[in-house]
């Protein structure tokens, strides 16, 4: 679906490849570059982007369209599956319908409405509602109404700040 939404866009618009793909012939639209292994590098990378396209629209979370939030990219996103649950138009854009005719239309869109200024929104939404803080005190949370002790809010700090160690 992502290639097709890239081949229906055309000019001016670019498909960039990390780590996949190095030894495939080149493509038209398409920037290949190899594996990036360390992470601040990668996510300068993913940075430089104007947009992230995330077409699985199976995918059950989307840890790496997660990781492009905080990186500042606006997602663009299908209907379904669980990265369509955490992308609204405050940071990305969702398609209409799964398949690359609605995907092309979706990016289309996004860049109509200036996706320089969903950055910022998309890296808060990253870091208000998925810093690592904030999963692990609702988890110790959940967990502890499951086996039916609620921790109080004062008894998460010390085991956030053992995390930090």
């Amino acid at each position: 679906v992502l290639l097709e939404t890239v081949a229906r866009l055309g000019d001016p618009y670019r498909r960039l490849r990390i780590g996949a793909g190095r030894d495939l012939a080149p493509e038209p639209g398409v920037i290949s570059l190899a594996f990036e292994r360390d992470p601040h590098r990668l996510a300068r990378l993913l940075a430089s982007c104007d947009v992230f396209v995330h077409a699985n629209a199976r995918e059950p979370f989307g840890l790496v369209a997660l990781e492009a939030l905080a990186c500042g990219l606006p997602v663009v996103c299908p209907p379904t599956g669980g990265v369509a649950e955490m992308i609204d138009e405050a940071v990305g854009q969702r398609a209409l319908a799964p398949g690359a005719a609605a995907m092309a239309e979706a990016v289309e869109a996004l860049f109509a409405r200036d996706p320089a200024s969903l950055s910022g929104a998309a890296r808060r939404r990253a870091v208000e509602r998925h810093s690592w803080e904030r999963t692990f005190a609702a988890l110790i949370g959940h967990y502890a109404t499951l086996l039916g002790r609620p921790i109080e809010a004062a008894d998460r700090l010390p085991l956030l700040n053992h995390c930090h160690a």
